[in-house]
């Protein structure tokens, strides 16, 4: 079997470390652009030694060089930056290359026409994306709860916060450098807290969500051009349970530091 990774930062050196116990015997190749992320334990620590090698990684300089190489690559996983993600899908799905994508999908909706064509044709292709919250134990079983007469009752409202301090995603390098603090990779608390959103989605998709609102901004002096915070509410209804609406709140901060 031969796995492609795209992208060797934190997110993929993890996926390459659970991928190389899966699939030991497996032909790892790998494509980045930086080279900066140094090798990383598990717990996103610098450890010495180098990627490449540890992993026996070949390397290649662009996707163009498998098709020109005749490598034949069951399966490709994406973990670039958030801005880059529906670019290399689409090319890997032109490939006919099984993918498994890190949220979220993308940072606009540019090609994403394009990509929902492209995943109706290549129906036969395998792809992912990395929603993994889905499969907690925790929101299984709100899920369960959700989908029969539960004895605590009638659901009336939720309540859904998450909060991180980006200094703390990537400790081995400067947070100003990291994609979530850069809009043009994709960055800021909406789309790097999206797993929040789509659990959110995901319990209750059968109802409707109604009377949207949300705002956000950049409250802290961290030095990011992006939104730092973000709360939303919303009204969720479904008329073929004929039960009464869920008030939903939904709030988020990933990115917040204490201004001072």
């Amino acid at each position: 079997m031969n796995i492609l990774i795209i992208g060797l930062g934190s997110i993929g050196q993890r996926h390459l470390r659970n991928l190389k116990k899966i699939e030991p015997k497996a032909q790892f190749y790998a494509l980045r652009k930086k080279y900066t992320t140094p090798l990383l334990n598990s717990k996103n620590k610098i450890i010495k030694g180098n990627i490449k090698n540890k992993y026996s990684l070949k390397y290649i300089n662009n996707l163009e060089e498998i098709i020109k190489n005749r490598i034949k690559v069951d399966c490709a996983f994406v973990c670039t930056p958030t801005s880059h993600h529906v670019s290399q899908i689409i090319w890997l799905l032109k490939n006919d290359i099984n993918c498994f994508v890190e949220k979220p999908l993308g940072s606009s909706l540019k090609n994403i026409k394009e990509l929902e064509f492209l995943l109706k044709k290549k129906n036969k292709i395998i792809t992912m994306i990395g929603f993994q919250l889905r499969f907690n134990p925790i929101i299984q079983y709100l899920e369960n709860i959700l989908k029969r007469k539960s004895p605590i009752g009638r659901v009336l409202t939720a309540h859904i916060h998450h909060g991180e301090h980006i200094k703390d995603f990537h400790p081995y390098e400067d947070y100003r450098i990291s994609y979530a603090a850069k809009k043009n990779l994709g960055g800021g608390v909406i789309l790097t807290q999206i797993h929040e959103i789509d659990y959110l989605l995901y319990l209750f998709k059968d109802y409707d969500f109604k009377n949207i609102s949300f705002i956000s901004s950049k409250v802290s002096n961290l030095k990011i051009n992006v939104e730092d915070v973000f709360s939303a509410n919303f009204l969720l209804k479904n008329s073929k349970l004929c039960e009464d609406d869920v008030y939903c709140i939904l709030y988020g901060n990933n990115l917040l530091q204490t201004v001072g």
